[in-house]
């Protein structure tokens, strides 16, 4: 699974740190989650679709063309 964190992150100019600070946790914990080398509970991903204004498929790679 891709997840797409990084890239909406980037696409919008915000660095590990803005991120961090808008769900308060650390800017390590949000590189874990860019990289999946952390479980993200479900809360945590429903903040993240709704912060970026996409869907949860979205950010764990679902293609609906799949």
């Amino acid at each position: 699974m891709k997840l797409r964190l990084r890239e909406l992150r980037e696409s919008r100019g915000l660095s590990l740190q803005q991120v961090a600070i808008k769900f308060g946790i650390s800017k390590s914990a949000v590189s874990h989650y860019e990289k999946h080398s952390r479980e993200m509970r479900y809360e945590m991903l429903c903040k993240f679709a709704k912060y970026y204004g996409t869907t949860i498929d979205y950010i764990l790679g679902y293609d609906p063309e799949d």
